[in-house]
């Protein structure tokens, strides 16, 4: 079935600049948490060696197997019964391996954020087994947190180049054309945005541009996840990282290289680790709250319990260690962060490019969805599908051969070739079938969400909505019946008055004064054809939890209903006419009456006001306007509505990840106090707990990665500065 575009949708000239490379806080740090020399807040810089020159994965080796196998050494002989002096000095010896990890890591975080964090816990707790004379438990403790430190660095780094894996794709090197054709190998950092570069067969594209020049089929599964190449030509976008597969193209970059819709998904990625959501800001809140309360009511249960019991003071006293360790919030910390990272990756790698994490978190509790039609819903492809000739307010009978209907069709495309609406390029389309207009055209003028006007043959011509065309001062009563056969046949009507420039006409080219008669000529019935997903797109969205889908259209009920009923919208679901201002309060009216929020869909220039006050807004396919990507908080590049109802699943999976994991943490938690008061918990059991805790949630949010179709590989080094990133540290997204 054919369908109606609506008339307020403008075209985009403009372009998003994206993002600059992170700089240096007040503070010394970046956005990332490095410092002016490249150091993270642990002490490893940008290479991953730490701050005294060594490499940190290597360090970490060394330190946990010299503590491992003193701790094995230090139980071997307690066993034989030689715990004095060789197991006692081997289980020294490896307590001094784990505090050289710890206690520098432990007092920076108390100098550095004025925080007990876990690594001074673990601190803490040792010095207190020693205290006790208990060694070997105290070297057990500290070998298990180094343990889990270095699964939960590998699980968080895992995850993180899992999302580099996509920058790996880009070349280094471009080749740009100057203005004789002349090619010039250049890095890809140094390609200006305007340049001209030239990709062969075979080639990966290097920098995110428009085709100007050739044909090819280029596969975008790195970035779309599209399992089959797709068709490019002369003003056709293109992304870094894709294959050019069998022919030659020359592509206008639009980005500068540190922007590729690539690198930022990486970018996002981080943020998602350093600009928390409001979950990870609930749960810092209460960690807070909760590290001090449960250190104090370690210290109750060390001093005050055996003087009130009567009880000797030294297994109160370790009671209490174990408690210190149940106060370190790691789990609950990490629940969050490593689940977003993850399902950022599985995203990017299916052409979804989320702008930050808090529109991952929010778009987990949406159950309404609202669709623009043009563009969206339609291909956005419109063709002019009938034409009626009007004189003295009677529609005439005939076809584009009489005279007066080629005179209308001839006018119309004349004065739509200076925009480009694509209801103007419909008209423009259908004129070429004539020759050209001889006239002249002036004083061009285009009234977003109306129509357009111009001076053409000593008159003035308006096209545009019937609503406008009849607010300016035509009489449309006679042609009701035209309008709703073109309505009913799922088309959108366009009107073409002339007035004369006479004296009550305030300006030329300006839209005629109210109370100035004009005269209508024509009518045009132009149509779109709808997506063939939107259908399936919509029934996806039902059967993954959305309540309610809306459709909201500059264009006629009719047009509009064409649509809505062919995906099964409800009536009352369908809102036609609509200007842009409009949209905005139907998205705010639709968010105040449920209490998850509505997303909206939209690819227009129009639509880029309610893409802005949705709960999430969401901008889908390659040939949406750049502003209306630019105000979304999700960019779909691929052009695939299913993919609206896969990300809003993505998003509800990795909420409900979030809450099994922070379920997981208090559960550990609490179950480790409460053996901990009985007398029935050690330090060693406690920090196996904490750390297991750990890395079962970190386990638990990488799963999300495989909620992705696409494999990418594996990232290799990459050099994360080209795209104007800092370096992922081992620790990247640490809890503590």
């Amino acid at each position: 079935m054919s369908d109606p575009v609506d008339r307020d949708r403008e075209p985009d000239s403009s372009e998003h600049n994206g993002h600059d490379a992170h700089g240096l806080d007040a503070h010394g740090l970046d956005a990332h948490g490095h410092d002016a020399h490249g150091h993270d807040a642990h002490g490893h810089d940008a290479h991953g060696h730490d701050a005294h020159g060594h490499d940190g994965d290597y360090s970490t080796l060394v330190t946990l197997g010299g503590s491992g196998l003193l701790l094995l050494a230090g139980s071997a002989a307690e066993w034989a019964g030689y715990s004095n002096p060789f197991g006692t000095v081997a289980f020294g010896l490896s307590i001094a391996f784990g505090a050289w990890q710890v206690v520098p890591v432990g007092l920076r975080g108390i100098w550095r954020d004025r925080t007990l964090d876990i690594n001074i816990l673990v601190a803490l707790a040792a010095t207190g087994a020693i205290a006790l004379g208990d060694w070997s438990e105290a070297a057990t403790v500290l070998f298990l947190f180094m343990l889990g430190e270095a699964i939960e660095g590998f699980t968080l780094s895992r995850t993180a180049r899992s999302v580099d894996a996509l920058l790996a794709t880009i070349p280094t090197i471009a080749n740009v054309l100057d203005s004789d054709g002349l090619e010039t190998p250049t890095l890809v950092e140094a390609v200006p945005v305007g340049a001209i570069v030239a990709v062969r067969p075979g080639e990966r594209i290097p920098v995110d541009g428009v085709v100007t020049r050739g044909a090819s089929a280029v596969d975008q599964a790195p970035l779309t996840g599209e399992s089959l190449p797709v068709d490019r030509a002369p003003g056709d976008p293109v992304f870094g990282g894709t294959l050019n597969r069998n022919g030659y193209l020359e592509v206008r970059t639009t980005h500068p290289f540190a922007d590729t819709a690539l690198a930022r998904v990486v970018r996002v990625a981080e943020e998602a680790i350093t600009e928390p959501t409001d979950g990870q800001r609930l749960v810092k809140r209460f960690a807070k709250v909760y590290t001090p309360l449960v250190v104090a009511v370690a210290i109750i249960v060390a001093l005050f319990v055996p003087w009130i019991v009567g009880d000797p003071i030294a297994p109160w006293f370790d009671r209490a260690l174990v408690l210190i360790l149940v106060a370190c919030p790691c789990a609950l910390l990490m629940a969050s962060p490593v689940a977003i990272v993850a399902a950022i990756g599985a995203a990017s790698r299916n052409g979804v490019i989320v702008r930050n994490a808090v529109a991952l978190e929010r778009a987990g509790l949406v159950r309404t969805v609202a669709f623009d039609k043009t563009g969206t819903l339609t291909y956005g492809l419109p063709e002019v599908e009938t034409v009626f000739a009007v004189t003295e307010g009677q529609v005439l009978d005939g076809d584009l051969d009489q005279p007066r209907l080629a005179r209308l069709i001839r006018i119309a495309g004349a004065v739509e070739q200076m925009s480009e609406h694509p209801m103007a390029s419909a008209i423009v389309r259908a004129a070429r079938a004539h020759s050209p207009w001889s006239g002249e055209v002036t004083d061009f003028q285009s009234v977003p969400g109306c129509g357009v006007s111009a001076v053409i043959d000593g008159g003035q011509i308006l096209i545009g909505k019937p609503n406008w065309i009849a607010e300016n001062g035509c009489d449309l009563s006679g042609l009701s019946a035209t309008f709703t056969s073109i309505d009913q046949s799922g088309q959108t009507p366009v009107v073409l008055a002339e007035w004369p420039l006479e004296h009550d006409h305030p300006s030329p080219g300006g839209p005629p004064r109210p109370g100035s008669l004009g005269t209508v000529s024509g009518v045009f019935g132009i149509a779109d054809q709808r997506r063939a997903e939107a259908k399936d797109a919509v029934d996806q969205l039902r059967r993954g939890g959305v309540s309610r889908v809306v459709v909201l259209s500059g264009d006629s009920i009719g047009a509009v209903g064409a649509v809505s009923s062919a995906i099964n919208v409800l009536p009352a679901d369908r809102h036609a006419g609509l200007l842009p201002e409009d949209k905005v309060r139907l998205i705010r009216t639709l968010a105040a009456g449920n209490s998850g929020g509505v997303a909206m869909v939209g690819d227009g220039v129009n639509d880029a006001p309610a893409l802005s006050v949705a709960t999430v807004g969401i901008a889908v396919g390659t040939a949406s306007a750049d502003v209306a990507h630019a105000l979304a908080d999700v960019s779909i590049v691929a052009d695939d509505l299913t993919r609206v109802g896969w990300f809003l699943g993505l998003a509800r999976r990795t909420r409900w990840t979030i809450i099994a994991n922070v379920t997981i943490a208090l559960f550990v938690k609490v179950v480790v106090a409460v053996l901990a008061v009985f007398g029935m918990a050690s330090l060693w059991l406690a920090i196996a707990a904490d750390t297991g805790a750990t890395v079962v949630v970190a386990l638990n949010g990488m799963r999300l990665l495989g909620w992705s179709s696409v494999a990418t590989g594996s990232a290799g080094l990459v050099d994360r500065k080209r795209f104007g990133l800092a370096a992922w540290s081992s620790h990247a997204g640490h809890a503590h």
